[in-house]
């Protein structure tokens, strides 16, 4: 029987491991410094993961848990109106992939492919299935239009979140992040139309 104890020590080296690879990469990860880092011997980390590509694999999965549980926290809230909702997903989806920083993904790739390919997928995954799941919700209340290809629809969607929106990309650019966000989510929404041009 696991003590509550160990599961917290448990938790401990996964958070500890993540701190590590978001900021660092996987190559950067050192069981002996984790450890001391933890005040714990090698020997309990060891007790806890054998290796260190089941800690790598743990802490992937705990990362994603965690990502579906916060998206679905937002999509289930009573409290919250259907555009609040879509701007709060939208900003979590940008949160999501800024997490990883732009050296650490490298890392990743190199270090780590088959990690990386399933943190990418995860993540596409998520996104895809959460807006899927609000555009139909916004097209039911009448929110948004019905003789769009919803397909199409994600796709741009994706693409903008996880690859054009994100800190990472938005780094050297001359605008804020912030002031991206806003842009799309009103260029998304409202149009880049004047209501003199869309009367004609």
């Amino acid at each position: 029987m696991v003590s509550i104890l160990d599961k917290d020590v448990r938790q401990q080296i996964l958070d500890a491991t993540q701190r590590v690879v978001y900021e660092r990469g996987i190559s950067a990860v050192r069981t002996d410094e984790l450890a001391r880092t933890l005040g714990i011997s090698k020997k309990t980390l060891y007790q806890h993961f054998s290796s260190k590509d089941e800690l790598l694999q743990a802490m992937q999965e705990m990362t994603q848990a965690r990502h579906k549980s916060v998206f679905q926290r937002v999509l289930q809230d009573p409290e919250l109106d259907f555009l609040t909702r879509l701007r709060e997903v939208m900003q979590l989806g940008w949160k999501a992939s800024s997490e990883l920083s732009a050296v650490a993904a490298q890392d990743m790739q190199r270090h780590a492919p088959r990690l990386w390919a399933s943190h990418e997928q995860h993540r596409n995954e998520t996104v895809l299935a959460t807006f899927r799941q609000l555009l139909t919700e916004g097209q039911q209340l009448g929110l948004l239009r019905k003789d769009l290809q919803m397909d199409i629809v994600l796709d741009m969607f994706l693409s903008a979140i996880v690859y054009s929106l994100s800190p990472n990309a938005l780094y050297e650019k001359s605008y804020s992040l912030k002031e991206a966000h806003s842009t799309f989510f009103t260029l998304m929404f409202e149009g880049i139309l004047t209501d003199k041009a869309r009367g004609k």
